[in-house]
């Protein structure tokens, strides 16, 4: 929840990561339509992203409330009373509110932070304490489901606070023979390598590294299901033109049976 002339980071940087976490996300603007950010941006940037108005919101709806700051923003949005009163019954049903820098003045206003650890824009810290909590400054204090944050640069650790976020993580190990490294290394940076599976329909995140040490490789795949997992290596075995993971066997210590993906069984969360 915002309003016109928010800080544009602020705003953006949580927008994109719970999209990324395949949230159900909706954005409620005061007035019910895209404004621009103090640096210029529309909000939201996605400009087929449906706006809601403070009306149109629901406190049962939802599991979390993300307050953007920006101080001429603030001016505005910290007066409108439906809105105040929604973060206040928002607090009252026990949910996760997470608030960035000056965002702290709508926590303020909806009295909900008395005796609470509480960070914000450091020029509020006067506004906080007043307000019956303890300033703290740090990246992401958690106190009860409340989260805050001081700086828009600090947001990550803000929004990793929030979580957990299920991902559906696949980890290949390539144990490759001796003095194979570069070769593995050229395979899977062409175009028949990792940009393929980054591409993939469902992967949403790839990382790779290699340890010297073991000589292992290691594949860090994220996926929107195991389902699409699934289909892909199905293709990539059997169906993939260039063939690249049979060639790769050629490298790896045991042959194909050096290639292993691992899945999480239950249980992983991402922080």
């Amino acid at each position: 929840i915002s309003g016109a002339l928010a800080q544009d980071h602020e705003f953006i940087y949580p927008y994109y990561r719970l999209l990324e976490a395949n949230s159900k996300l909706d954005v409620c603007l005061i007035g019910g339509k895209p404004v621009q950010g103090i640096l210029g941006t529309t909000l939201p940037p996605n400009k087929n992203h449906p706006v809601k108005d403070i009306d149109q919101v629901t406190v049962s709806d939802y599991d979390l409330l993300v307050l953007p700051g920006g101080v001429k923003a603030l001016e505005k949005t910290r007066q409108d009373k439906k809105l105040i009163k929604f973060i206040y019954e928002f607090y009252k049903a026990d949910k996760v509110i997470a608030c960035i820098c000056s965002g702290v003045q709508l926590l303020i206003s909806a009295k909900i932070v008395k005796g609470k650890k509480i960070a914000g824009y450091y020029s509020l810290e006067d506004d906080i304490n007043n307000a019956g909590a303890i300033y703290t400054d740090k990246p992401a204090v958690i106190d009860g489901k409340i989260v805050t944050t001081g700086e828009y640069f600090d947001a990550t650790g803000m929004v990793n606070a929030v979580g957990p976020v299920d991902r559906n993580v696949v980890v290949a190990t390539l144990n490759v023979k001796k003095g194979s490294y570069e070769k593995v290394k050229e395979m899977l940076d062409s175009e028949n390598g990792l940009s393929v599976t980054r591409n993939y329909d469902g992967c949403t995140h790839l990382e790779a590294l290699f340890n010297e040490e073991t000589g292992t490789y290691f594949i860090i795949e994220h996926w929107e299901s195991f389902e699409k997992y699934q289909t892909y290596l199905d293709w990539r075995l059997n169906d993939d033109p260039s063939r690249i993971a049979q060639e790769l066997s050629k490298y790896l210590v045991g042959g194909s049976n050096g290639l292993v993906p691992h899945t999480n069984n239950i249980g992983y969360k991402f922080y």
